[in-house]
């Protein structure tokens, strides 16, 4: 990245299962008049998407989300995939070693 992006760090709050699985999250912003524009996907950080223009505090040589000042207008959508079943009732237990397989005739 070149001086126009910084990385802003997010203060993540977690829930009694240790979720999401970080206390920060750091996106990339680009510098723009009025403050940064976010330029990738949070994973965790809610209320923030790309475009979105943020304001930045320092500290102790890092940066630090402040405030949205205007939002892009995006959404971010997450998606998550539970499977019905666990996975290992799909597993089925080797019955034959490699050794003694036989080549299949379909």
């Amino acid at each position: 990245m070149n001086d126009a992006y910084k990385k802003v760090l997010f203060r993540l709050e977690q829930d009694e299962n240790g979720y999401p699985p970080a206390s920060v999250e750091g996106l990339w912003a680009k510098a723009v008049e009025g403050g940064y524009a976010v330029d990738n996907i949070p994973f965790h950080v809610y209320g923030i998407a790309p475009g979105d223009v943020i304001g930045t505090r320092e500290e102790a040589g890092e940066t630090w989300f402040a405030e949205l000042r205007h939002s892009s207008g995006s959404s971010v959508f997450r998606v998550i995939v539970k499977p019905r079943k666990p996975w290992t009732r799909y597993a089925r237990p080797c019955t034959t070693s490699a050794a003694t397989a036989k080549p299949s005739r379909r």
